[in-house]
């Protein structure tokens, strides 16, 4: 449901390296997907609106260079935006494409970009990134100050689903978690997401929210940044130490089964899916790309999971949510 592929080709390209997306040293190519059987990709689009004077420009740029890469890439993958193109691109045994924003705060003020948004092809978005936005409070920065979904969040997620956009709330505060809950009436997605109660990060969610958003009949995406899944002190610290001298690839392997069995157990084992943060994080050294699918499945059967619930996590949990929302 998420990877920042998007990003760091545009920034590449800022430097004036043009990344194929066929075949690369990132974390995702159409080679090494189609290798690993993929069935759909999530492209996000993510801003640093701290960073840049005009989001929108930039996002604009971005979904430029996502058309173009993807037209590149026509044997291997296609754009989809309904669940009927869905079905039809797998047909033709080709990857599917979906096009999503990470940050809403692109939009300023202005909800009438949302629309915008929508005839680009986006389908999903999320609400925040690390900063706070008019749309409300990041994870980032939780606190005494939390004030969760601002009133023009609470509209932005109606207006989301009345266009059959995706809210997504990875990235979000609990307490605007818990406003989305409150004012949704569809599912939703927490796209790149783990467990609080295993590795206790603002971004990873804690209990009441997972089964919250169980009964809301959503679905959360593991995120496969170490940090989010294991302690990483050492690796935090000032003096960064490799990631491979802080945890075995076995014991961060291990982890990522971890918090898939605690989410189904809280949530259900209808509401996990894959979220992997793919070209956002840090090279994980159990899953350096999507080369690793293979690894994560046989690693979930020995750790327990049955082939259906193992299913269930890599494509059928996400792929009830695109049929019932697009």
């Amino acid at each position: 449901m998420h990877c920042d592929t998007v990003e760091r080709m545009w920034s590449l390209q800022q430097e004036g390296k043009d990344i194929s997306l066929i075949t690369n040293n990132l974390h995702a190519d159409m080679e090494r997907m189609k290798a690993s059987d993929y069935g759909l990709q999530n492209f996000a689009v993510w801003v640093d609106c701290g960073k840049y004077a005009d989001p929108m420009e930039t996002y604009r740029q971005m979904v430029q260079l996502f058309r173009r890469k993807i037209s590149e890439c026509g044997k291997y993958i296609a754009p989809v935006k309904s669940y009927r193109e869905l079905e039809q691109v797998e047909k033709a045994g080709r990857i599917c494409a979906m096009l999503t924003v990470e940050d809403g705060g692109i939009m300023g003020k202005d909800l009438d970009q949302l629309d915008a948004l929508y005839e680009d092809g986006v389908r999903m978005m999320s609400l925040t990134w690390n900063y706070n936005n008019s749309l409300g409070t990041a994870a980032a920065k939780m606190g005494a100050g939390d004030r969760g979904l601002t009133k023009l969040g609470r509209e932005c997620v109606t207006r989301m689903e009345d266009l059959s956009m995706i809210v997504d709330v990875a990235h979000l505060s609990d307490r605007g978690i818990a406003d989305v809950l409150e004012v949704a009436r569809k599912p939703f997605v927490a796209s790149h997401s783990n467990a609080r109660a295993l590795c206790p990060m603002p971004r990873n969610l804690p209990d009441e929210l997972l089964r919250s958003m169980g009964e809301h009949d959503c679905v959360i995406g593991l995120n496969f940044f170490v940090p989010f899944l294991l302690p990483a002190l050492p690796w935090m610290a000032k003096k960064r130490l490799p990631l491979e001298k802080c945890y075995t690839k076995e014991k961060i392997m291990e982890a990522v089964v971890q918090h898939a069995k605690y989410i189904m157990d809280i949530a259900g084992s209808e509401h996990v899916g894959l979220g992997s943060d793919f070209d956002g994080i840090d090279r994980n050294p159990a899953l350096p790309g999507c080369e690793a699918m293979p690894q994560l499945y046989d690693a979930m059967r020995r750790g327990g999971l049955a082939p259906s619930q193992i299913d269930g996590i890599f494509y059928r949990n996400v792929k009830r949510i695109y049929r019932d929302l697009l």
